[in-house]
Parts: C-alpha cells; structure tokens; sequence
C-alpha cells in the first residue's frame, strides 16, 4: 500500500534533483556494458530463488538491500 505516490520518485527532478543523477546513469550503463561483453549467462546460484530481495530488503532512510547470489559465466 503506497500512500504517497511522490515520496518514491528516484532521482526526482527540478529543484529538488539528485545531483548525482547523470553520474548514477553513466554508472548504470557501463555495468550493464560490461556484464554484456564479459558473460555469457546470469543465473541464480545454488539455493537462491531470488524472492529475498523483496520480501526481507529493510526500507529505512537509504535502502538496506539483502545480498542477491548470482553466478555469472564468462564468455
């Protein structure tokens, strides 16, 4: 239950704008570039289902986010 809508938009804009906003994007990008060109595949590791990350990430003032084991297989 989401009571307010514009307490959750990320790196919001105008005056009230992350500062860090394009930096987080070029951030994003360059991993995402990287896990393409290094991997052939992403998988779960052993016992991981990926439901944890979701149900027990503790929403505080920053996010605590519970570990997500992946195993990645190089090219």
């Amino acid at each position: 239950m989401i009571k307010n809508r514009d307490a959750f938009l990320t790196c919001n804009i105008g005056m009230n704008g992350c500062i860090g906003r394009a930096l987080a994007i070029i951030e994003m990008r360059d991993l995402m570039t990287h896990w393409i060109q290094n991997f052939k595949s992403v998988r779960f590791a052993d016992g991981e289902d990926g439901t944890r990350i979701t149900t027990e990430t503790k929403d505080h003032f920053t996010v605590g986010v519970t570990p997500l084991h992946l195993v990645f297989e190089k090219k």
